[in-house]
């Protein structure tokens, strides 16, 4: 009798793109979403995003996907220059995204003023998303709540009345924008403060996904006429896969920080999605991808009876599930899987790190020295 496997939640999936001129926070504004360091942050007026970068997590049941774009005016570049980078870019967002964009997250800095360098700007980004994409999919994000919070709350004044208070461009972009305006403190280490600016901000997301729907290649223009017929078959074929590599990464990032209690749901998504794939693999172009999805979720069945029958208690557990996963792979085949799915050219330090340290601490007992070099060598391989 086959085994009946039990079914969890489908999470929604909410993919945001990260767009506005160079140094207004959009790559802090990211991390703040995503609650983790992932996109490189400076305090320079030149751009330290140059290629389009996303990553995912999952908030109350949905799994969001946030992409960060280049600058719309790339202070190191000329202006069009600029454009022709920032069409290439807007090509692979929409490749990134197949299934398209929930919103457009504008982002902008308080206390700074709206400029004509602002409006040219902005002028790029319609130019090259077609004029109405404010109005129907863009939110204005504005960064620097820490400021305002000094400025004005202590005042007792609101956002809202400050909004009402402002006039000349800055109102227009208001406008611009539907009149949708989130603030972020991306300071904050409070968490309750920073879910309560990520739950105002999905609230305005939710609210255009059911006026206008999702902003899709077909809005796209600039880049449809840039996509030849090969990309536009690739991108409807990748749909399918893209969402399994989000799964996929989020059940790494759910293994390997939560205890022993979650696992059995992780296995259970795990084989949900095997099956899915399955379904879809026609060609045979997942087979490799379904295989190491298996290898996974067999490391996670491993490792929950291991660490099941060793300890109760929660607190250990969590120290325990990562060593207790990388010992069960042969090669180190999860620190591959999980620097494969990285997309960005670099792997940040800090996972490299904390991949390190697990490896020290598994291998070494083994007498597998250098087990640090085997780290980067992993890397590089799949980095190749």
């Amino acid at each position: 009798m086959a085994t009946k496997i039990a079914k969890t939640p489908r999470p929604t999936r909410i993919n945001l793109a990260l767009i506005g001129k160079t140094g207004q926070g959009k790559s802090h504004t990211g991390n703040s979403i995503l609650m983790k360091e992932v996109f490189d942050v400076s305090d320079s007026t030149e751009s330290e995003t140059v290629d389009a970068n996303w990553e995912v997590r999952e908030y109350n049941g949905q799994i969001i996907k946030v992409v960060d774009l280049p600058g719309a005016k790339d202070t190191r570049i000329g202006k069009e220059e600029a454009f022709n980078t920032l069409v290439t870019r807007m090509k692979e967002a929409m490749l990134i995204c197949p299934g398209g964009y929930d919103a457009f997250l504008y982002v902008t800095k308080y206390p700074s003023r709206f400029t004509e360098e602002d409006v040219e700007a902005l002028d790029i980004l319609k130019k090259i998303l077609k004029p109405d994409f404010m109005k129907k999919h863009c939110i204005l994000l504005m960064t620097g709540g820490d400021e305002f919070e000094f400025n004005y709350r202590r005042k007792g004044k609101t956002l809202e009345g400050w909004i009402q208070e402002q006039k000349g461009k800055f109102a227009e972009l208001i406008r611009e924008c539907g009149n949708r305006v989130v603030q972020f403190d991306n300071r904050t280490e409070d968490t309750v403060k920073q879910q309560a600016q990520l739950d105002r901000l999905l609230a305005e997301v939710h609210k255009i996904q059911q006026t206008n729907g999702v902003y899709t290649d077909e809005n796209f223009e600039r880049a449809k006429a840039l996509l030849n017929e090969r990309q536009k078959s690739e991108a409807k074929g990748a749909v399918i896969e893209e969402i399994a590599l989000e799964e996929f990464r989020l059940l790494l990032d759910k293994v390997l920080y939560s205890d022993h209690n979650d696992l059995p749901n992780a296995s259970s998504r795990c084989a949900q999605l095997i099956i899915s794939l399955e379904k879809s693999n026609k060609d045979g172009k997942l087979n490799k991808f379904v295989g190491k999805l298996r290898l996974l979720k067999q490391v996670i069945d491993d490792t929950f009876r291991e660490v099941q029958t060793q300890t109760k208690d929660g607190d250990k557990t969590k120290e325990m599930i990562p060593m207790k996963l990388l010992g069960h792979v042969q090669n180190l085949e999860l620190l591959y899987l999980y620097t494969q799915l990285k997309r960005s050219q670099t792997i940040p330090q800090t996972t490299l790190a904390m991949f390190g340290e697990i490896a020290t601490k598994v291998l070494a007992p083994l007498a597998l020295v250098n087990s640090l070099v085997l780290v980067g060598v992993a890397t590089v391989r799949y980095l190749r």
